[in-house]
């Protein structure tokens, strides 16, 4: 019995011996640690070829910008990465600053003109019929009339018109060819409709309509004080932010103004109107260069941004460059235009 157990014994202890020389001999297979492994320095390319196949909507997730900047910073901003970004697309609006931080930091022109050519993915509601406050916070957020005029025709309306609405409508701005898109529109209401939801929709339009108004007026400090109402209760509404900045601008409180442009940026980064209106506020600060890169941006987003291309022919004469001023960077659609009247005016027509 006792030769038994320790013939046992020895077999038991044998097996673990041999186990213990397999795991080790395990461990050491695959490449030295003399570097970094390729999925540790290039996650984007080498986990790719690393993990199994996935579904063709996982495998064109756009690039956030900041993987975009660490393919430059891991050495593919060139081709490769330009091909890259062609394939799978990004999920932001890059700024020209940011462009030039990539050049210097490396990037090719070939990775840059794939970047500038990508386009952030359309969002899920852009084709969603416009709410009664769209409208209004389109206008108040100083995009022309004519565009919102497209914009009705394009996506229709939510919502059943009433007098006074068109009323309110064309105090916020609204031209005729506007209100009698409007009347024409088609109108898709929501399958579910929510009352709390529906009241402060109607509460936010009121708030824009009367700061639309008191704008127009040149009281803009109580127009302020309407937008500041509208974008408390609807604070994800980045054309309301646009409304209190330029409504701020015009008290000459670019700090203020400043901030509330930024904040549209963040919800909208694709805003032409945002980075006009940011241009502004940084020309008030005395920050001209910082006002011609928004105004540029505001014109890479949307090239017939008029006020965008009068401003800028404004802040480049300020630089002295008259010659820029008079080419085709700042040229506008609606010919020559003399200095605005204010800060965030509409520039009248040079007699």
């Amino acid at each position: 019995m006792r030769f038994r157990k320790t013939l046992s014994f020895l077999i038991l202890a044998t097996a673990l011996v041999f186990a213990l020389s397999a795991g080790a001999q395990h461990k050491n297979v695959g490449p030295s640690s003399a570097g970094p492994r390729p999925n540790a320095v290039r996650p984007y390319v080498a986990c790719a070829a690393a993990m199994p196949a996935l579904p063709p909507r996982a495998q064109q997730k756009p690039f956030t910008q900041e993987q975009v900047s660490n393919m430059v910073r891991d050495g593919f901003g060139d081709e490769s990465g330009a091909k890259l970004i062609e394939q799978r697309g990004i999920d932001f609006a890059p700024a020209e600053d940011f462009i030039q931080t990539l050049k210097a930091a490396g990037a090719s022109e070939a990775f840059l003109k794939a970047l500038r050519a990508a386009k952030p993915p359309e969002p899920a509601s852009a084709k969603k019929p416009l709410n009664q406050v769209q409208v209004f916070a389109l206008l108040v957020g100083q995009v022309p009339s004519h565009r919102v005029t497209m914009l009705v025709q394009e996506r229709g309306i939510d919502f059943e018109l009433t007098d006074d609405y068109l009323q309110e409508v064309r105090l916020a701005g609204g031209e005729d060819e506007l209100i009698s898109a409007l009347q024409d529109a088609k109108v898709t209401k929501p399958a579910t409709i929510d009352p709390a939801a529906q009241a402060r929709q109607t509460e936010v339009r009121r708030h824009v309509a009367r700061g639309a108004e008191l704008y127009r007026k040149r009281q803009y400090a109580e127009a302020e004080a309407e937008y500041r109402a509208a974008v408390h209760l609807d604070p994800q509404n980045a054309d309301l932010h646009v409304a209190l900045s330029r409504a701020l601008n015009s008290q000459r409180k670019p700090d203020e103004g400043m901030a509330e442009a930024r904040e549209a940026l963040r919800l909208n980064p694709g805003g032409d109107m945002g980075h006009y209106s940011l241009g502004n506020s940084l020309r008030d600060k005395g920050d001209v260069d910082g006002a011609i890169v928004e105004y540029r941006e505001a014109l890479r987003l949307k090239p017939n941004n008029d006020l965008a291309h009068a401003n800028l022919r404004i802040a480049l004469g300020k630089k002295g460059d008259w010659a820029g001023a008079a080419s085709g960077q700042s040229k506008s659609a609606l010919g020559p235009w003399a200095f605005p009247m204010m800060t965030n005016a509409r520039p009248i027509p040079a007699a």
